[in-house]
């Protein structure tokens, strides 16, 4: 590469004028944006997430982007010279990561990583904050792809750090307290970020290369991998202190000073981000930088005079970091009222890579929320050997995420199902389908791969191998979990893993319980049985004297057949359960009691079934009993599916109710709620979801008795009188009713 402008082709022009900004709108981004439109010399475009309502300054052109999605952040990057990259340290771990990545297939040719703090040469200090490894992987990662990086070594925030709140310089404005690490007297390197933000702009609008050898003026090529240093201040806290006096006309009698170790400080606040408490991260940073041996020092490097920086007044200064305690207080409590944006910074943590995990992690990021799943199992671990059965609700769900147009080929496609007496005569035939949606039927295996293949391709990771462990602390910053042994974050916790959740227990000590039912089942080619007729096959229960024995087709053609029927069986503990699943012949016996009441065309399928005696499963039937909540007294740690409402799969129910449960709390979780009234709303859409699950339960309450032994049945029969009994609301399976929910939220948000 060429190191001067006069060795460039004919077309090349010496300056920065195309910039991308992440952040634009931010602490340090928005003084950042301003000094650069001031210049005049740039156009400059920022980068916001899709749905944002940050208000940008004029002149900014916004490229709305997906983080999950690359090709909007190539797209937003194409022919920008400059990326500078301005992110909270809270920011999901792998957005700078992305946003580099996009860059270098963009053909971004410089980079400011997200920095703006101390010394990136004190190594000691940076790896003490935290702050350092993460930086320098940063700066690797831009180099690695062939892009160059510049960046800001400013120390402190002045501005902010004085108004930041006794944790950053010590001060507390509002109840005149000031704590002095160790004597006060240790000096540190501050920059207002008015100073920063002039910095940035004196760098990129420099010419990009020196015009030929003898030109020694500033150029981005002075900065070429390498920091630019600035300073407005090397002050202690008492320098700050009496700058604080003369501004606020106060002396040592109204305040109350009281000194604390930096070390001690610092251990402290590294304690409390061990335990998850990250409050304590601007402690551990702040008396860091302060410890009397090491202190953040930058004056010995800085280019103030290089940059054509003015000299700033310490007392002016002071007045506008004052100033900034209001706003700031103002920001807080816009961030307490807006709930999403937290959810955006961190996250939410998804736990189990089941149907109702993956559903809501494609529900999520279609609402821009990111999120990342844990999976206790292994990749290749899944064992789902039955069937799934999407009602219209559940391919409504899946067609709104982008995943029925993959299912079509692999599914049975049906509108009714039929019942059948002990003549084989149709004695009910029940619509399934709806006018928007047939009924499909696959392998839940063949679903939860389409749903994974979904997420790989629009980069949601699951991580598998990791079991939750225990929730470590559950506050309105968040939730600090333990997977695998390992600690995580994130702003929700929302736990799908099954029955027997092990995310419930930070809920509820309610388990499930046993419904006295057990199921055996298996698989039979269609064509080995002489069926009667054609809908046999095509998705029917046949009524016998023993009960009820079920067909459904599991593959497109309906050559792959699931028969089973259901009764009464004592409870056993999971040994118990693991013992009788493993035993073929005892299976094949329980299918085969009463076997000589059954009649022709049933022994038919149970002759089959036990020709094939290890394909035969069996699952007892739990179901949970009624929560209280679904979700914790914060709010922050929810369940969906099984977790929060299983019931028996004679409903048929369980996985569409998932995809319900996944798809609408995604919805819910995108809306403007704060941290204070997000328990009640979650409360209103458990309400909805409820009044759901109990019409499901009187589903499953007419199915069980339909597939209850003849003498079984005529009991129930008489006990709920004849009319009652087989009373089923099918439009339950039909209709979402998002209507019903919303105008329930609405309500909400004029209170």
């Amino acid at each position: 590469m060429a190191s001067y402008a006069k060795d460039k082709p004919a077309d090349f022009t010496n300056s920065i004028e195309r910039v991308a900004i992440v952040g634009a709108g931010g602490t340090v981004g928005s003084h950042v944006s301003n000094a650069l439109l001031q210049t005049g010399k740039h156009t400059i475009t920022a980068l916001t997430r899709l749905g944002s309502t940050n208000n940008l300054p004029n002149g900014i052109i916004v490229a709305p982007v997906d983080y999950n999605d690359e090709s909007t952040l190539i797209a937003a990057l194409k022919n920008q010279q400059f990326l500078i990259i301005t992110m909270a340290p809270n920011a999901p771990k792998d957005t700078h990561s992305k946003l580099v990545q996009a860059a270098a297939k963009a053909r971004v040719s410089y980079i400011m990583p997200n920095g703006y703090a101390g010394d990136i040469e004190q190594v000691t200090l940076g790896e003490d904050t935290l702050l350092g490894p993460i930086a320098k992987a940063n700066r690797e990662e831009i180099e690695r792809l062939g892009m160059k990086w510049i960046t800001v070594c400013c120390g402190f925030w002045f501005d902010y750090s004085l108004a930041g709140g006794e944790s950053r310089f010590g001060f507390d404005f509002d109840k005149k307290t000031l704590t002095l690490y160790d004597d006060g007297n240790v000096k540190n390197s501050s920059s207002t970020l008015a100073q920063v933000g002039r910095a940035v702009a004196k760098v990129l609008s420099s010419k990009e290369l020196p015009d030929d050898k003898d030109d020694d003026s500033l150029t981005v090529s002075n900065f070429h991998n390498r920091a630019a240093y600035l300073n407005s201040f090397v002050v202690s806290q008492r320098d700050l202190f009496e700058s604080v006096k003369r501004v606020t006309g106060t002396s040592d009698a109204d305040w109350t000073v009281t000194h604390e170790s930096s070390k001690k400080r610092y251990e402290d606040g590294m304690a409390q981000v061990k335990r998850g408490d990250m409050s304590g991260f601007s402690k551990l940073l702040y008396a860091r930088a302060f410890f009397p041996e090491d202190p953040s020092d930058l004056s010995a490097k800085a280019q103030n005079e290089l940059l054509s920086l003015p000299k700033e007044d310490l007392d002016e200064a002071t007045k506008d970091g004052i100033a900034l305690v209001e706003v700031l207080k103002g920001r807080n409590l816009e961030a307490k009222l807006s709930m999403p944006s937290n959810i955006k910074i961190n996250g939410v943590a998804i736990i189990g890579a089941g149907l109702g995990g993956t559903a809501l992690a494609l529900a999520l990021h279609r609402q821009s929320i990111p999120c990342r799943i844990f999976e206790a199992r292994g990749d290749n671990s899944d064992i789902l050997s039955s069937g799934a059965t999407l009602t219209p609700n559940g391919c409504r769900v899946l067609d709104e995420l982008g995943i029925l147009s993959r299912l079509e080929d692999k599914s049975y496609i049906c509108e009714y199902t039929a019942t059948k007496d002990a003549d084989d005569k149709t004695v009910r035939k029940t619509r399934i389908g709806s006018n928007s949606y047939p009924c499909y039927r696959l392998y839940r295996l063949a679903l939860l791969k389409e749903m994974k293949a979904a997420l790989a391709e629009k980069n949601v990771p699951i991580f598998y191998g990791l079991k939750l462990e225990r929730i470590i602390s559950d506050t309105s910053e968040g939730v600090v979990f333990q997977v695998g042994g390992r600690t995580e974050s994130a702003a929700l916790v929302i736990g799908s893993d099954g029955i027997h959740s092990t995310l419930r227990r930070h809920i509820t000590d309610l388990v499930p319980v046993y419904t006295n039912l057990l199921c055996v089942y298996g698989h039979i080619p269609t064509e080995s049985v002489k069926w009667p007729g054609r809908d046999f096959a095509a998705g029917c229960t046949v009524l016998g004297k023993p009960g009820g024995l079920f067909m459904v087709p599991e593959v497109a053609d309906g050559s792959d057949l699931m028969v089973g029927t259901q009764f009464a069986y004592p409870e056993t503990d999971r040994k118990g359960w693991k013992a009788l699943a493993s035993d073929p012949a005892s299976l094949a016996a329980l299918l085969r009691k009463d076997y000589d009441e059954w009649h022709d065309t049933a022994q038919h399928a149970i002759d089959e079934l036990c020709k094939r005696p290890e394909s035969i499963l069996c699952w007892p039937f739990y179901a949970m009993p009624k929560l209280p909540s679904w979700s914790s007294s914060s709010g922050n740690v929810i369940t969906i599916g099984d977790a929060a409402h299983a019931k028996p799969a004679s409903s048929g129910q369980g996985v569409y109710q998932a995809l319900e449960d996944a798809f609408s709390l995604a919805k819910v979780l995108s809306g403007e709620w704060n941290d204070e009234s997000l328990p009640s709303v979650l409360g209103t859409w458990q309400w909805w979801r409820q009044d759901k699950i109990d019409r499901i339960h009187e589903m499953m309450r007419v199915t069980n008795m339909m597939r209850s032994s003849e003498g079984e049945r005529s009991k129930m029969r008489q006990a709920v009188g004849e009319n009652q009994s087989s009373k089923v609301d099918m439009q339950l399976l039909n209709d979402l009713d998002l209507d019903t929910l919303e105008a329930k939220l609405a309500e909400q948000r004029k209170t």
